[in-house]
């Protein structure tokens, strides 16, 4: 039996280019890795993360992988998403 070594770039089993992937954590870890595989299948990437100096390079990074990726601090999103959705129920999130 034969095996082959498939790297990562030659693996593409599905097509992204017409979504978008929002990746909470993206700037580090495994959501960055996560964030660079879907940008790989193609889809424009949304980094969800708390710390802006590490969100704009993982933002960078992915932008060289010829991929269409923008950063949004947390603390943005919380400011637009919850007052458009909490009912009273937040669960703290206006703690952050």
């Amino acid at each position: 039996m034969t095996y082959h070594n498939l790297s990562e770039s030659h693996v593409n089993p599905f097509d992204l280019s017409s979504r978008v992937a929002i990746v909470t954590g993206g700037n580090g870890g495994l959501g960055l890795a996560m964030a660079r595989g879907l940008a790989r299948a193609g889809a424009a990437i949304a980094i969800a993360a708390r710390d802006d100096s590490k969100g704009g390079a993982a933002a960078k990074e992915l932008n060289a992988l010829a991929s269409r990726a923008r950063f949004l601090s947390v603390r943005r999103l919380i400011g637009i998403v919850v007052p458009k959705t909490d009912r009273g129920g937040n669960g703290g999130l206006r703690r952050l």
